[in-house]
């Protein structure tokens, strides 16, 4: 989308502390604004990778009767197939969820996702205690 410089800028901002991370994402996804194909067409060309151990750790985790989350300040789009990936149901994802319209062009975030917001991640992590001690 050629806005590379200017979302990696955003991002510095918002890891920096300088910035919300709520507005540093509106802010980045304003400058991509990527459509369902746009991010499709990522996934096709950049699928999900796991790290060296991961599926067997959560595989032994699943065995054993442990709930496995993704929490990610990520998008849904992106994260959901690392949770099919896991054999994670996609009601224990936690991230960003990007609207479209009918077209399939952006549309904005779910502002009313934890994940988009500062300290998104924490909340979330409380909220699971909280329910499932």
């Amino acid at each position: 989308c050629g806005a590379g410089e200017a979302v990696a800028a955003w991002t510095a901002k918002a890891m920096g502390g300088s910035v919300k991370f709520e507005d540093a994402l509106a802010a980045r996804l304003d400058l991509i604004k990527p459509s369902r194909s746009d991010i499709a067409d990522c996934l096709a060309t950049h699928p999900p990778q796991l790290n060296s151990g991961v599926a067997e750790l959560v595989e032994l985790l699943h065995a054993r009767g442990t709930a496995v989350y993704l929490v990610s300040g990520g998008f849904r789009l992106m994260i959901n197939p690392v949770a099919d990936m896991l054999s994670i149901s996609h009601d224990r994802v936690f991230a960003n969820t990007i609207l479209f319209d009918e077209a399939g062009n952006f549309a904005g975030f779910d502002a009313s996702e934890p994940t988009s917001a500062d300290g998104g991640k924490p909340k979330v992590i409380g909220m699971l205690k909280e329910q499932h001690g």
